[in-house]
């Protein structure tokens, strides 16, 4: 592993608490490019917040890479994500909360300042 890598991942698992339970970095093409996680997540969750994020990563790269909105929330089953641009808009942070949105926005825009 790379230590830009490392660097990379470290800043993700910093953000992560006791509702944050997931962090995932794409790019605005919906590919992922590291991930943390505080949970053993299973595959087919993992699988279906991809298919959620994929699915629509064309459009949500075209929207983010407008310059608005700098955040979007998605509300998906008992989970939310909460999908952050980094400051270069080439990149976006995803959050998947246990549905607790309290703070996590601001975790993840502070997080995408030092990405």
């Amino acid at each position: 592993m790379s230590d830009l890598l490392k660097d990379i991942r470290g800043s993700l698992k910093s953000v992560l608490d006791q509702h944050l339970k997931a962090v995932i970095l794409i790019d605005r093409y919906g590919t992922q490019l590291a991930s943390v996680s505080s949970i053993n997540l299973q595959r087919e969750t993992l699988s279906k917040v991809s298919a959620v994020l994929y699915g629509s990563a064309e459009r949500l790269g075209e929207t983010l890479s407008r310059g608005s909105p700098r955040c979007i929330i998605i509300e998906y089953n008992d989970m939310v994500l909460c999908i952050v641009k980094t400051m270069s808009g080439k990149y976006v942070v995803v959050g998947v909360s246990d549905g607790y949105t309290q703070d996590i926005r601001s975790k993840l825009e502070g997080l995408s300042v030092k990405l």
